[in-house]
């Protein structure tokens, strides 16, 4: 959504402007914990579908407690590094995953301040309208890891919440207690 907002692309992975040179923003998943950036737009979301995420991305089995102890603990070390440690950046702004999918144009204006640029409703719903999973999907060569939307992948994502929810949030929580009040 950002790019074609603000009619720029975002590296790494760039959906909508391939081949420029000029970037808005560079997107990590900081995996080994050790970005640290002076200007920071920081986006997470849920504990327990970002773990089952990492599980099916890396073509992990999606009961195997000891993995899924391994993503919920770097999860939790992660969420507590940007959310509650990480005193290096300058400039942090925090967005949370649902709620840009319940309150689309109030979380998106954090965006736009970030960047010291006035909203536009108009602008960003229909950017919202060009930018669906299906769109995406189209972008990432049908890489079934990246998103998949198939009915039985959603079944399984449905079990795995059922199954281990109480497990990734004490595991996410024996991080740092504070990041309770983010989930």
């Amino acid at each position: 959504m950002m790019e074609l907002y603000f009619e720029q692309p975002s590296l790494v992975r760039v959906f909508y402007y391939k081949d420029s040179q000029d970037f808005l923003t560079y997107h990590t998943h900081d995996i080994d914990l050790d970005v640290y950036r002076k200007n920071v737009l920081y986006l997470y979301r849920n504990p327990l579908p970002t773990v089952y995420s990492q599980l099916k991305f890396y073509q992990e089995d999606v009961n195997n407690r000891e993995r899924i102890q391994h993503w919920a603990e770097l999860y939790g070390k992660h969420l507590a590094k940007w959310l509650l440690e990480e005193t290096v950046s300058e400039k942090k702004t925090i967005l949370r995953y649902e709620n840009l999918q319940k309150e689309l144009v109030s979380e998106f204006a954090k965006v736009t301040a970030y960047f010291e640029r006035q909203l536009d409703a108009e602008k960003i719903q229909a950017v919202a309208a060009q930018v669906s999973k299906e769109e995406v999907k189209k972008k990432t060569y049908h890489d079934q890891r990246v998103i998949n939307r198939s009915d039985a992948y959603e079944t399984s994502r449905e079990e795995f919440a059922q199954n281990h929810s109480e497990l990734i949030t004490d595991l996410v929580l024996k991080q740092n207690q504070a990041l309770q009040e983010y989930l």
